[in-house]
């Protein structure tokens, strides 16, 4: 078990951990998910982290706790979906993956992310979709841009592409705004003066009626000092009008620097709505998730409600759900496929518990 799982399982938050152990929320972030320890501190720190899980019923005394690199998790909930089963539950083609804006589920947190992100886009936001890995980050974003692209909006979504986040400098931002608002336009040597090309641009592109919108995937990558130089972007104006958004889609270790506690942040820390993505565990979200993507027939209301338990970890202090999107996905396949060599109708109870 990772110390991020145990934390989870145990019913604490970066927050409430911090607190316990005297530290502060970014030094916790780095231990869980990036296994970093103060070095002269890491015995005391590992200790007491294991006497809290332990009070809670976890024993991690037994292993260091280490911190589990995301892409580990992904790949291995990736389950596929037999084609027996998707002859049996009449499923033509792959049911989670996401061809239109109809495909797209939102329950109520993921529609107001949805209008986050659209309301960033259209009046110059500042903004971090904050979520693990599959909790619905950048399908929210493929389903705001498909919906200004078919409402014909004037916003220009400008991605920088560059593919090392901790490599992404103001210059690279410069790069990608002229690229993606003024094809046409030769970027200036000079940062000053690139980015004084960058303003001019913008407010050209703005009195002719458009809206401007960066947006930057993994932003959890991005060096502290570009996260403040992101700061001096979404200042841009003219006149009342803020000629650009930001907005960051990040897993949690995003936190670490948008923490309230965080001096050296605190221009960008004061100023962004951070909304985070987490579970469907709300009144019937897991129930509406499947009968969206799967139908109504294809799990059994008692199947639902024992996948929601199969994916719950309960502690003395409560259940703690993990049931993210992608997660459930690849149980309900396990689920589905399980039914189908089993010869059932539909996923039930029995089969959940079978798994």
């Amino acid at each position: 078990m990772t110390l991020r799982e145990a934390l989870r399982a145990a019913g604490l938050s970066y927050a409430d951990t911090a607190r316990l152990l005297g530290v502060s929320k970014p030094a916790v972030v780095n231990m869980v998910v990036r296994g970093h320890f103060p070095r002269r501190r890491e015995a005391d720190l590992r200790a007491a982290l294991n006497a809290l899980l332990a009070q809670r019923g976890i024993d991690l005394t037994g292993e260091r706790g280490r911190a589990a690199p995301q892409e580990e998790e992904e790949v291995a909930m990736k389950v596929q979906l037999s084609r027996a089963a998707r002859a049996q539950f009449g499923l033509p083609r792959d049911p989670w993956e996401v061809r239109r804006a109809a495909d797209v589920w939102l329950g109520k947190r993921w529609r107001y992310a949805a209008q986050a992100l659209e309301d960033a886009a259209q009046t110059g936001g500042l903004l971090a979709l904050v979520g693990e890995s599959g909790t619905g980050k950048s399908t929210l974003r493929r389903y705001v841009q498909d919906r200004l692209r078919r409402e014909a909006q004037p916003v220009r979504v400008i991605e920088p592409l560059t593919v090392d986040r901790t490599r992404l400098t103001a210059a690279a931002i410069c790069d990608a705004i002229l690229d993606d608002v003024a094809p046409g336009e030769r970027p200036r040597a000079r940062l000053e003066y690139r980015t004084r090309q960058v303003r001019r641009v913008l407010t050209e592109s703005a009195r002719a009626g458009n809206s401007h919108v960066l947006v930057i995937e993994e932003a959890h990558d991005l060096h502290l000092s570009t996260v403040k130089y992101l700061k001096r972007f979404w200042e841009m104006e003219d006149g009342f009008q803020r000629l650009l958004g930001i907005v960051l889609l990040a897993q949690p270790e995003l936190l670490t620097v948008l923490d309230e506690q965080s001096w050296a942040a605190r221009e960008v820390v004061r100023r962004i709505e951070i909304v985070e993505l987490g579970a469907l565990d709300g009144p019937g979200e897991l129930q509406e998730f499947l009968a969206q993507r799967l139908g109504r027939q294809a799990f059994a209301a008692e199947a639902c409600a024992a996948l929601g338990e199969k994916l719950a970890r309960r502690t003395s202090g409560g259940v703690v759900s993990m049931a993210w999107p992608l997660a459930v996905t690849a149980l309900a396949n396990r689920a589905l496929n399980l039914a189908a060599e089993m010869r059932q109708p539909q996923v039930a109870a029995s089969t959940i518990a079978a798994l």
